[in-house]
């Protein structure tokens, strides 16, 4: 951060402050989970704006989206709320964000099966995925660690390592 004020992403789900019946841009649940997680790994809070309609009533495709995001948080929340930004650089692929000793890294694109991060901390021995606990494995080559995430176990939106 340039200073030491808290810092805050604002954005709308649609393209206005308001409710515009010709708006056809609605932000997808991967785009909205992206904007959470980028957020978080530099330390700032999401503020997302949704319009209700004249009738005080959130549209319905909009409601599903957030009721996507609420869903994919009860997994993944752990790895959002009450952290701060990751000490662990970001990557084309991949931002961190860090809760006490625990890194989390947010896996939002893949170029390959292999994830590469560097300034890992030395201590770091452990990865997992956050949600299920399964073991991913780490390997350390020098400066650059590098996690293995099969297919199968990648989330669509978001995949929560949990490092250790």
């Amino acid at each position: 951060a340039v200073y030491d004020l808290p810092t805050e992403v604002c954005m709308t789900i649609n393209n206005y402050w308001g409710i515009h019946n010709g708006d056809p841009d609605h932000k997808s649940v991967r785009h909205l989970i992206r904007c959470l997680a980028r957020g978080a790994s530099v330390g700032a809070n999401y503020l997302l704006n949704v319009g209700p309609t004249a009738e005080g009533e959130i549209l319905p495709l909009h409601a599903e989206r957030l009721r996507a995001v609420g869903a994919w948080l009860k997994v993944n929340g752990e790895s959002i709320y009450a952290t701060r930004a990751g000490i662990i650089p970001a990557t084309r692929e991949s931002v961190s964000t860090q809760g006490g000793d625990t890194h989390y890294v947010h896996v939002l694109d893949y170029v390959s099966d292999c994830v590469t991060l560097t300034g890992v901390p030395e201590a770091i021995t452990h990865a997992r995925l956050l949600g299920n606990s399964a073991s991913i494995p780490l390997e350390r080559h020098g400066d650059k660690t590098i996690l293995t995430l099969p297919e199968a176990v990648r989330d669509p939106f978001d995949t929560v390592l949990v490092l250790r």
